[in-house]
């Protein structure tokens, strides 16, 4: 017999439930809804979920899931992390034991930056699931290999990103079977691991096997734009094949989810790569003093002055990216002229470092009042058509709005 708190705690998960997902839908959907039936109230339905969540009316799953949903929708939908904490941290302190609390928790010192602290969190869920169930928990392990990879312990990303590719795939577990999503992403994040490791030819059959996974199960534009990417460094970029990481983590937009500290790593780390990029792209302008403009231009497209180039550039525009983050645009300004006149000389296979290099150009150039710089930049990045991770809307956005706050200088008295 089902007592009438248990009851309660069933209508109240239901109906909060509903009331919120209905809610969340595009408003063109209501009418349909309403014709349908359902209710639509955002407000009832996180009312409903508190009920479940303060009230104690079921401290078994409904609490849980109830208070699991108001926390991810007070992380994502509804910006309010002091609440989102507040919910999951009462909860921890009835089930200190439950997964799916720490890793909600997780995901909550990740919004706030803390990587090292996710990563515990993550691991402590890994263990609270024990061993037979920690061993098919391939999404905790992938979020754990996630945080070693921005935080740059590349074995120990490696040990994770493999494990869970292996079991998604099914190559490393051939008695289990494995429901993961996207597994050409965690192939692809394996890859730039590997290069980090120098293991180039492992990343190679990686390039293959995640080709071959997107193919047959992938739908996600994601998928297809980093193999495209894993493919032009395996087929171009024979030196620092390090940087796919990091363009990796850009991609992935990572950079705003990242601790100064290790934005700081990540940023001497990248210095250190270009450095011998840089080196070689002087000499070649050195070399090439008082010959003509088209003829240093055609100079610098022979293969190996391409690749220096392209791999200079590589570095600058995640380094730039990396100094927007961390609020340095004093030193981000000292990149910004070098990197907009690099980018029209990269070649056609480098297309999407060049549009996304004239975007952050464009980007700093406007936070430092200098927008008439900001738009040639911005007008040189929409103009390219056709490049992985493409950014044709967002780059027209920017101009848009770096337009009208130009007018409105210029108007001015």
């Amino acid at each position: 017999m089902l007592s009438d708190r248990d009851y309660q705690g069933r209508v109240a998960l239901g109906l909060g439930f509903f009331f919120l997902c209905t809610s969340l839908m595009p408003a063109g959907f209501f009418p349909l809804l309403r014709l349908a039936g359902f209710s639509i109230d955002r407000v009832k339905g996180k009312a409903h979920l508190t009920e479940c969540v303060e009230k104690d009316i079921d401290l078994g799953p409904r609490a849980t899931l109830a208070c699991l949903l108001l926390s991810m929708y007070h992380l994502d939908i509804e910006p309010d992390l002091p609440r989102a904490g507040d919910l999951l941290v009462s909860k921890l302190g009835l089930q200190p034991e439950n997964v799916l609390l720490h890793w909600a928790g997780s995901m909550l010192a990740w919004r706030n930056t803390c990587i090292q602290q996710a990563g515990e969190l993550t691991r402590t869920a890994l263990w609270c699931c024990g061993e037979q169930l920690g061993s098919k928990a391939i999404f905790l392990r992938y979020e754990l290999g996630l945080f070693h990879f921005v935080s740059m312990s590349w074995w120990s990303a490696y040990n994770e990103l493999r494990y869970v590719w292996d079991a998604a795939t099914s190559s490393g577990h051939q008695d289990d079977k494995n429901f993961f999503p996207y597994k050409a992403i965690v192939g692809t994040q394996l890859a730039a691991v590997a290069f980090s490791l120098g293991r180039d030819e492992e990343a190679a059959v990686l390039s293959v096997e995640s080709a071959a996974a997107q193919e047959r199960f992938g739908l996600l534009r994601m998928e297809g734009d980093f193999t495209k990417v894993l493919e032009i460094f395996l087929r171009h970029r024979a030196r620092g094949r390090s940087l796919f990481a990091f363009e990796v983590m850009y991609f992935f937009r990572q950079f705003p989810k990242v601790p100064t500290d290790m934005l700081e790593a990540i940023q001497f780390r990248l210095e250190d790569i270009a450095r011998p990029f840089g080196e070689d792209v002087a000499r070649e302008r050195r070399r090439l003093d008082g010959t003509s403009g088209a003829g240093a231009a055609e100079a610098l497209q022979s293969p190996l002055a391409e690749e220096s180039l392209v791999g200079y550039a590589s570095a600058r525009v995640v380094l730039c990216v990396v100094l927007f983050y961390l609020g340095d645009l004093d030193r981000a300004m000292e990149v910004v002229p070098e990197l907009s006149q690099i980018c029209s000389l990269l070649p056609a296979w480098s297309t999407y470092l060049a549009a996304h290099g004239w975007y952050w150009c464009g980007r700093v150039l406007d936070q430092c009042g200098r927008r008439g710089e900001a738009l040639d930049c911005l007008k040189r990045g929409k103009a390219l058509k056709k490049y992985p991770f493409g950014i044709t809307e967002k780059m027209g956005k920017m101009l848009a709005q770096v337009e009208r706050a130009h007018a409105r200088s210029e108007a001015a008295p």
